[in-house]
């Protein structure tokens, strides 16, 4: 018999043993189930999202697909996700706002613009958004 060999045997017979001792160690008690706390509310934080500007540009171009095909709930979607990705881009806000006055949920429209301006209160566009304000304020009175 080689030596290698001999070393062979040696190392399964080290590992039975130490598997069978690593055994006999082991407390043989019944599992216990772990059970939720169902009395209090489970503590959630809130989700935090950075800015990536790839993330936002490529919600918008699949926002646009949705646009284009028709689909203006499915683009509202994508441009909601947008804006969670670049939250100070008034392209996302102007996109979403026009998705929404396709589905005329000009009352979401407004707040979207109101959000707009006081993220963005320093931006060349709260005119704008002023001004789309006042627009879709009298599509809901007329």
């Amino acid at each position: 018999m080689s030596f290698g060999r001999i070393l062979y045997c040696c190392g399964i017979l080290l590992t039975l043993l130490t598997g069978a001792l690593a055994a006999q160690e082991r407390p043989r008690s019944k599992p216990v189930l772990i059970r939720e706390d169902r009395t209090s509310e489970p503590e959630t934080e809130p989700e935090i999202i950075y800015p990536d500007p790839v993330e936002a540009r490529r919600n918008l171009d699949v926002g646009d697909f949705y646009f284009k095909k028709g689909n203006f709930k499915a683009a509202a979607d994508r441009y909601r996700d947008a804006i969670k990705y670049g939250p100070t881009a008034a392209e996302h806000y102007s996109r979403l706002i026009r998705a929404l006055e396709k589905l005329e949920a000009f009352d979401e429209a407004v707040e979207v613009c109101r959000d707009y301006i006081d993220k963005n209160p320093e931006s060349k566009k709260v005119s704008e958004f002023e001004k789309k304000v006042l627009e879709l304020a009298g599509k809901i009175k007329g």
